[in-house]
């Protein structure tokens, strides 16, 4: 399912009611508001959140083996899968930003720009923390807003965990789409595991792994 939050109205009031001194007097007053809103969103004491140009290396590959641990159904986190996916032979243009204590690594996130002024989130891996889930959100907040961005969204399994999380931060579900297909025998050790929509962990940077 995709998960929808706003970051700006006034372009959608535009649209639907045509430019004017309404128009854009409403879209003024609701784009401040958001804005001011997602300002309040401090970054937790302890925790620094910056925008990252490097690439993926061994401090990614542990925290992706720390994070696996824990979830039964979890995709390609390697460097060199994430390397691939997000820095050569790119298609997209991504952004890139981390959350750490001092110089430990504790979260990332990578975001890629859509053709209009949309931003989805493909990757967003930290562990089930709410204040480095919080850190790492006002990270992407602020790459969006500097980037004039109007509408971010992610996509994964209704109801699971990653699904829980945007929940959490704001934003609302629209339409369903198709996901993965998955089978096993009824008599199967993995059946109890893929049945259970908690057990999986999968964004939009899956879609290659």
């Amino acid at each position: 399912r995709r998960y929808v939050r706003l970051l700006k109205v006034s372009g959608a009031i535009e649209r639907r009611w045509g430019a004017g001194l309404r128009s854009s007097v409403i879209g003024s007053l609701g784009d401040f508001t958001l804005k001011t809103l997602d300002q309040f969103r401090r970054i937790p004491k302890g925790l620094s959140a910056e925008a990252y140009s490097g690439e993926f290396d061994d401090e990614f590959a542990r925290l992706g083996c720390e994070l696996e641990e824990h979830r039964a159904v979890f995709g390609d986190r390697r460097p060199d899968y994430l390397n691939w996916r997000y820095q050569t032979g790119v298609r997209f243009e991504f952004s890139k930003v981390t959350v750490r204590s001092g110089k430990e690594l504790l979260g990332y996130a990578v975001l890629q720009r859509g053709a209009d002024a949309s931003v989805t989130i493909v990757e967003f891996e930290c562990p089930d923390d709410n204040a480095i889930e919080l850190a790492l959100f006002r990270a992407l907040l602020h790459v969006c807003y500097q980037n004039n961005v109007e509408l971010l969204q992610a996509s994964c399994i209704e109801g699971n965990t990653w699904a829980n999380k945007l929940k959490r931060l704001g934003f609302v579900a629209r339409e369903r789409t198709a996901g993965p297909v998955v089978y096993a025998a009824n008599d199967s050790k993995w059946n109890e595991i893929i049945t259970d929509k908690n057990q999986w962990w999968m964004t939009d940077g899956d879609r290659d792994g």
